[in-house]
């Protein structure tokens, strides 16, 4: 009986319960309205079942809407007049009809208002004078500001006000437009990564800041209360929750990808993150980074470029020399710049990127340097446009403006030792700061931040295995590969300058010699006339000039042996054995000083090199070019390689090619057409003087 009484006490009350309601709005007894409301949602059950339940509900819903749709006016004047205890009054009301996500509502709305226009500003010209990195710092101190006023004020007004603060920081980021990642995404200027850097920094210590201010309210926030008699569900996912808004996510991190493991840990740090202890509000400030982070790569390199232009088109000059060592000194400057850069904005899980950024801009530079700053063959700086040059002996017949040349190419490879002094001044600085940064990380990374690197595409295998072998000081070969090689080949240049420079008379002696006509001369003895033997033939008036040409070499060594530009990477000039490796690498013979013998290597390996280069020079180029041979011009050019062999010889090196033409051109007609018919593999020089000799129709 009793509980068929009570069923029918509660139909009756839901018979007036809009009558009821509506006069009590009427006559704004909210709290009494809000108190009937509550009352009739737990007799709500009473219809379930029956075909009233829907009208029911249609009802409650309806009254509802018209208690919120009177309060709010109430609720937006009580926020605005900042009247907490008001506003607290109000939210309770709100809370007995279940819609306290209502009164967030209108109280984040207005609490954010002043912040959002300020966002918005940015771009009118009102705020043009702003950089965007001071634009987002000024922001966030609002932003900061706010949060530090809204822990006070929302202590007065929610019983979980600490999730409320939460709510209202990821709400408010929610709201700005354009959002953040559009804004992050018109800076991916070529010029843009600093302002990007800047702003990271700027919202890491937002976070850092912020995270303080929630943790300091555990202190005082009240104990939890109860919202029109109910207890209110626990507090642990509100403000921990995923967040379910639509905003544009990162194409390299998603946190649904990472359902199947909430326990995080990074590669070697020991510690260990719960996806479900990261605040939502967190992520959302630093996931829109992210996308940015991971192509650090590309946007240090665009970055790296942009600022060596802006430099170098501040300094023009047309010294080849200057530029090279001007342009170098300023790459490896801006490549060092980058080492903090990377730290800042990837907390060493971009190093691998860092690395191959720099040694692609190193070698840009390097590459540039060569085709800008070393002169062609054909277009040596002339004695007005070069600095002047004086000729140390007039005796070895050079011009001044091969002296301009030569002492361009001694500045540029003195340019090259330095610059690889920096490069290896550079690699050792990157290890060193990054194996000091990685061993420091897990103490400066926001746990949001590290949580999205770690899972992020710049957490790759190669990059976490480079990180600990520098940090076990396993790996000390060469980072910048590909700068070290153009820095070689660019040396290589320089020396070929020097060589092409101090060779060129004598190649210039050598450029008609395959026309002499001494090469086709015919023996004119009558038959049956005395042949009286020929014992020897002098060489002809061009080996002699350029022998003299080779003997004469030394003395130009003796003015420029100390020069510590000639003695820089001797083991990259051509035609340097093993042995004159060695000697380069500095060994040094117990009877002479340091300085005799450093001069002696210097000068003997240049030597030995620009004589070689000659002889590949008169065999891989003008003799080839001779078209016929008599046997008198055999011999007249076997007369000279020999005389010209024994002249390289004086200067300590072994004339082995010119050897194989000599001894092929001594060869009779009869030994050669017999040689021919062997049919063995005679090798290129015998072949080619076969077909000067005419052996092979013989």
């Amino acid at each position: 009986m009793t509980a068929a009484y009570e069923l029918l006490k509660k139909a009756e009350a839901w018979s007036t319960l809009e009558s009821d309601v509506t006069r009590l709005l009427a006559s704004s007894e909210f709290d009494a309205a809000a108190d009937r409301l509550a009352a009739s949602t737990t007799s709500l059950q009473v219809f379930e079942g029956t075909s009233e339940y829907e009208n029911a509900k249609a009802l409650m819903v309806s009254l509802q809407n018209q208690l919120e749709a009177g309060l709010s006016t109430a609720v937006v004047n009580a926020v605005n007049k900042m009247e907490f205890e008001t506003c607290k009054r109000y939210y309770l009301i709100f809370g007995r009809i279940q819609r306290e996500s209502e009164f967030k509502y209108y109280y984040n709305g207005i609490r954010r208002a002043s912040l959002i226009k300020l966002w918005s500003s940015y771009g009118e010209e009102s705020a043009a004078e702003l950089s965007f990195s001071d634009f987002f710092s000024k922001f966030f101190s609002e932003f900061l500001s706010l949060v530090h006023a809204e822990r006070q004020n929302m202590l007065k007004v929610y019983p979980d006000a600490q999730d409320c603060l939460g709510e209202f920081i990821l709400t408010t980021v929610e709201a700005l437009s354009p959002s953040i990642p559009q804004r992050l995404e018109a800076q991916r200027e070529p010029d843009g990564l600093a302002a990007l850097i800047s702003a990271l920094g700027t919202a890491q210590e937002f976070v850092s800041s912020a995270s303080k201010t929630l943790e300091a309210m555990l202190l005082f926030s009240p104990g939890l209360s109860t919202v029109g008699g109910t207890t209110p569900a626990p507090r642990s996912n509100s403000l921990l929750r995923k967040p379910s808004h639509s905003r544009r996510t990162s194409k390299r991190f998603s946190i649904s990808q990472r359902e199947g493991g909430p326990k995080l840990s990074r590669t070697g740090t020991g510690e260990s993150l719960d996806t479900e202890f990261i605040p939502a509000w967190e992520l959302s400030l630093l996931e829109p980074f992210l996308e940015h982070q991971s192509d650090y790569g590309q946007l240090e390199l665009k970055y790296l470029h942009h600022t060596l232009l802006e430099k170098s088109q501040k300094r023009p000059t047309t010294d080849g020399a200057k530029r090279f060592h001007d342009t170098t000194n300023d790459a490896f400057g801006l490549a060092e710049d980058a080492i903090p850069r990377c730290l800042s904005f990837t907390h060493t899980y971009g190093t691998k990127d860092l690395v191959a950024a720099v040694d692609e801009f190193c070698k840009d530079v390097v590459n540039g340097c060569k085709a800008n700053c070393i002169p062609s063959s054909g277009s040596v700086p002339s004695a007005g446009s070069a600095p002047a040059a004086s000729v140390p002996d007039e005796d070895l017949d050079y011009t001044a403006e091969d002296w301009s040349a030569f002492q361009l190419a001694l500045r540029l490879l003195e340019g090259c030792r330095v610059a690889q002094d920096r490069l290896d001044t550079l690699e050792s600085r990157i290890r060193t700061r990054i194996v000091q940064a990685h061993r420091l990380s897990s103490l400066s990374i926001p746990r949001a931040q590290q949580h999205l690197l770690t899972h992020s595409t710049l957490n790759s295998p190669e990059n976490q295995n480079l990180l600990i072998q520098w940090d076990a000081g396993k790996l000390n070969t060469p980072l910048l590969v590909q700068t070290r090689k153009a820095q070689v080949e660019f040396t290589q240049a320089c020396q070929g300058l020097v060589r092409d420079t101090i060779l060129s008379p004598l190649k210039i002696r050598l450029s008609g010699y395959a026309v002499l006509g001494e090469w086709t001369e015919v023996d004119h003895t009558q038959p049956g006339t005395l042949k009286l033997p020929k014992f020897s033939t002098s060489a002809t008036s061009t080996i002699q000039s350029v022998a003299e040409g080779l003997l004469n070499l030394p003395r130009l060594f003796e003015v420029y042996a100390d020069d510590n530009a000639l003695a820089f990477s001797l083991s990259t000039l051509p035609f340097v054995g093993a042995e004159q490796q060695e000697q380069s690498a500095g060994i040094q013979e117990e009877d002479q000083t340091p300085e005799e013998q450093n001069a002696e290597i210097v000068t003997s390996t240049w030597l030995s090199s620009l004589t070689l280069s000659l002889c590949a020079h008169l065999t891989d180029q003008i003799l080839p070019e001779i078209t016929a041979l008599t046997p008198l011009g055999a011999r007249q050019l076997a007369s000279d390689l020999d005389y010209l062999s024994n002249v390289v010889r004086t200067l300590g090196v072994e004339p082995e090619v010119l050897e194989q033409w000599r001894v092929v051109a001594e060869l009779s007609d009869g030994e050669g057409i017999a040689r021919l018919k062997e049919g063995k593999d005679v090798g290129e020089v015998f072949g080619k003087v076969a077909s000067l000799r005419g052996w092979a129709q013989g």
